[in-house]
């Protein structure tokens, strides 16, 4: 069982979690026609993928949410965006390393990378 301090600080750290997603996939909903040329991508033809995509990363963030509100329920979704943030890191790492994207994007990369350490740690601690 988690101490009470360590309690407060995972609880803390799925809320961050949560934000992260909802930043990051409310900006480029409703931004990335902007952001994507700034990268020097283009805009998708189908934008509808995309869109399907960044919701997808703000309903996990409810799920984050959820996770924050009782830490002592809902592990399964943080196994799910465990998997999900891994996906992230493997698909952005391959995407940056085959010069597909730009290089800046492996910051959201290593920002999942840390969820997913601190994910795997409050479950095997819990």
């Amino acid at each position: 069982m988690l101490s009470k301090q360590k309690k407060i600080w995972y609880k803390k750290m799925f809320f961050y979690s949560a934000i992260y997603n909802w930043l990051i996939s409310i900006s480029f909903f409703f931004g990335y026609k902007a952001i994507l040329p700034l990268l020097n991508m283009e805009p998708p033809i189908y934008s509808v993928f995309l869109l399907i995509m960044l919701f997808f990363v703000f309903i996990i963030g409810i799920g984050y949410y959820w996770v924050y509100m009782d830490t002592d329920r809902n592990h399964d979704i943080i196994k799910i965006g465990a998997m999900m943030k891994l996906g992230v890191v493997i698909l952005v790492s391959w995407a940056c390393l085959s010069n597909q994207i730009h290089p800046i994007l492996i910051i959201t990369a290593i920002g999942d990378l840390i969820f997913i350490i601190f994910f795997i740690k409050f479950l095997k601690e819990y």
